[in-house]
């Protein structure tokens, strides 16, 4: 008998505490050292023979469950690490047409954020992203410098301050059609507890400053 992660929950260990996320509750735990240290031992590959009771706990907690199979998969975010970000440098002035069509955009995705279940919505976006991935790039259209600038410029009109979910989502949303290669990464950190979420093309942030992702341990990349 052994254990995998229960589906739509995620972990990573940052700065030595072991955060669980699950998609389906949107809530973040910090793990107790000893269920923490059980979870990090079946990580390792370590015998678990003497730690039946924390596993039962952490099956309880619906953080695993039970599996015919022996080997334990602690899913690694598939993202490069972040070297810099788009807003460091200028960006293009966008006329009011391509503003506005940008804000359309935003807000419908707020909305459809507000409405959708978070791991349906990652559902969506995991799906997208393989439909594209099996498309040939001729039928795709680069992510242009004035679609990016006029989305980023919305940020002035509707505010993003702790909306990084909505507003990156809303990002993906509105360069999906061009079949960028972007990718959706949720971090997290420990002392003190926080959660953030933003955009990346490759090593570049594009909804945020790089300094402020690099607090953040990524737990989820989509």
């Amino acid at each position: 008998m052994g254990y995998r992660f229960e589906g739509n929950v995620f972990a990573c260990e940052a700065s030595g505490v072991v955060i669980v996320l699950n998609l389906r509750t949107n809530r973040y735990a910090a793990l107790p050292k000893t269920l923490a240290d059980t979870l990090l031992a079946l990580r390792d590959g370590k015998p678990h023979v003497h730690m039946q009771t924390q596993l039962e706990a952490l099956c309880k907690a619906g953080v695993l469950t039970e599996t015919y199979g022996n080997d334990f998969l602690w899913p690694t975010p598939d993202v490069n690490v972040p070297l810099s970000s788009i807003l460091d440098g200028s960006l293009l002035r966008v006329g009011l047409f391509d503003l506005c069509e940008a804000t359309a955009r935003r807000l419908f995705s707020i909305v459809r954020f507000k409405c959708q279940p978070l791991h349906r919505t990652i559902e969506h976006i995991q799906r997208r992203k393989l439909d594209y991935a099996g498309r040939s790039r001729r039928h795709c259209v680069s992510l242009s410098a004035k679609h990016l600038a006029a989305f980023l410029d919305t940020r002035f009109l509707v505010p993003t301050q702790d909306r990084c979910l909505p507003w990156s989502i809303a990002c993906l949303d509105a360069f999906a059609h061009r079949c960028a290669d972007l990718t959706l990464v949720i971090g997290v950190r420990s002392d003190p507890f926080g959660a953030h979420a933003w955009v990346q093309q490759a090593d570049m942030v594009l909804t945020d400053e790089l300094d402020r992702v690099l607090l953040y341990t990524p737990i989820l990349a989509v």
